[in-house]
């Protein structure tokens, strides 16, 4: 089901240099490049933790439905808006599907009833994803960032320290994208199920 953005994201962050800023109370600009930096990789790590992309966008997906298929099931969401649908040559009127807005999925109406698609292509062109981040995405990136900042100045292959009798430290030790069980936590319930 290939898939094609026609009007991108003017950015991908999960939150804003600002925010992200005021959260870590970070005055002054000297950090803003690292910090900006941090941020499109922690958003980066998010997305692929989750399998999807959240900043709202216009795409083109096209299917080729086997027989039988009841539903189509979208690459993005949620949907703000379908602006065309064409099974075939036919463009399809908006009383001849009906959409999950929240999950993504285009089901196909004959009569005011369900109906299977046509095996023809598919080509459904729509707008989908957050205009505002929600809040636990937002929160996620900023566990993320204080993870990063907190291991900025220590050597990474430092798993623990320990002061005799007095205290012992274990760090976290992130591996490729993996996500601070805190922000991994946040980001579950957004996380597309694999299949297969």
């Amino acid at each position: 089901m290939p898939l094609t953005v026609l009007q991108p994201a003017l950015t991908h962050d999960l939150i804003s240099l600002a925010a992200a800023k005021s959260a870590l109370d970070i005055t002054g600009s000297d950090q803003d490049a690292k910090l900006s930096a941090w941020i499109s990789q922690a958003s980066a790590a998010i997305s692929t933790y989750a399998g999807r992309t959240f900043a709202a966008e216009k795409v083109e997906q096209v299917f080729r439905p086997a027989n039988g298929t009841i539903g189509l099931v979208l690459e993005r969401f949620p949907i703000s808006t379908v602006h065309s649908i064409v099974e075939g040559d036919t463009t399809l009127t908006s009383t001849d599907y009906e959409a999950d807005l929240v999950a993504g999925v285009l089901n196909r109406l004959w009569t005011s009833r369900y109906a299977c698609w046509s095996t023809t292509v598919v080509t459904v062109t729509y707008t989908a994803g957050y205009e505002t981040i929600p809040a636990n995405l937002q929160r996620a990136c900023i566990i993320c960032l204080q993870h990063y900042r907190s291991g900025a100045d220590r050597d990474p292959a430092i798993r623990s320290e320990a002061i005799t009798d007095i205290e012992t430290l274990q760090y976290f030790a992130p591996t490729g994208d993996a996500l601070p069980i805190e922000a991994e936590a946040l980001v579950r319930p957004f996380r597309v199920p694999k299949v297969g």
